[in-house]
């Protein structure tokens, strides 16, 4: 009987911790109401080369990507009409030195990058010309202390913070000069629940949610103080077909689609009870 019993409580808190395990995996979609970019989309695939023809299809289509997200082997990418942005373009490799390389080499061509992706073992980055950002750089480091100090290092250069992204171990950072984007700032929690709270306040100081990214048992929350944005706005869900149902009641309020992000804990990953909170302070 005592076996029997150990037995049942050994399966219930296993259950317990899957169930756990699957809320902490999250999807987010944030949305503004914004004054450069309309007509926001976007593509859902299980493979990259089905991506990558859908993107060829909509550049086609006179869109512009703005940003493409792994999650639950599902592709998305993000697209919109701007009225900033020029030949936004990708590159994409398994390769992670082959993959800066490339991105340093086109950054130096004048580009901007506008997101950087890590997925099913596959590096991407999305670039553009743009008249309102430039003199992007972006930062490599190999635990968050080192990515803050790397933050830190580039406000006090002048450069605003852009885009967050692990993955191999590896955190990125993109900055870059910007008159569209002021003040930029991150929070760093482990607590999804404290993450909105973090972003409420954030509201009431007049930021705007750029994204949402999740790694090493850490929640990032970048924001900055955007020209082009009225309003903002996000929603989590951990159903996938729940978050495009949400995509389209957005869309019918008249928001734009502008990053959609997923993040959730490993069973490698603990997070310490951590909360940071970083700003850019201009001159």
């Amino acid at each position: 009987m005592n076996r029997l019993i150990s037995f049942l409580l050994a399966v219930m808190l296993l259950i317990s911790f899957e169930g756990n395990a699957q809320e902490e995996k999250k999807w987010f979609a944030i949305f503004g109401e914004s004054e450069d970019i309309d007509n926001t989309g976007y593509n859902r695939t299980d493979s990259r080369w089905e991506l990558e023809s859908e993107i060829q299809q909509r550049w086609k289509d006179g869109y512009d990507l703005l940003e493409i997200e792994y999650g639950e082997g599902h592709w998305y990418a993000i697209f919109g009409k701007s009225q900033d942005l020029r030949k936004t373009s990708f590159f994409g490799s398994t390769n992670l030195l082959e993959w800066e390389t490339e991105s340093r080499e086109i950054l130096g061509n004048g580009f901007i990058m506008l997101d950087i992706e890590f997925g099913d073992g596959l590096w991407y980055g999305v670039y553009a010309q743009s008249d309102e950002m430039e003199d992007c750089r972006i930062s490599r480091a190999r635990d968050i202390n080192a990515l803050q100090r790397d933050i830190k290092n580039n406000w006090d250069d002048g450069y605003e913070l852009l885009d967050i992204e692990y993955g191999e171990e590896q955190w990125y950072a993109v900055f870059a000069k910007s008159k569209s984007h002021t003040n930029s700032g991150y929070n760093r929690i482990v607590d999804l629940w404290e993450m909105e709270y973090n972003i409420s306040q954030r509201w009431k100081d007049d930021y705007d949610l750029l994204e949402i990214e999740y790694g090493e048992g850490h929640w990032y929350a970048v924001f900055a103080k955007r020209e082009d944005i009225t309003g903002s706005a996000y929603n989590r869900t951990s159903d996938l077909i729940e978050m495009e149902y949400q995509i389209k009641q957005r869309w019918d309020e008249k928001m734009d689609l502008l990053n959609v992000g997923w993040g959730g804990k490993r069973p490698q990953e603990v997070g310490t009870n951590s909360r940071v909170r970083g700003n850019r302070k201009r001159p």
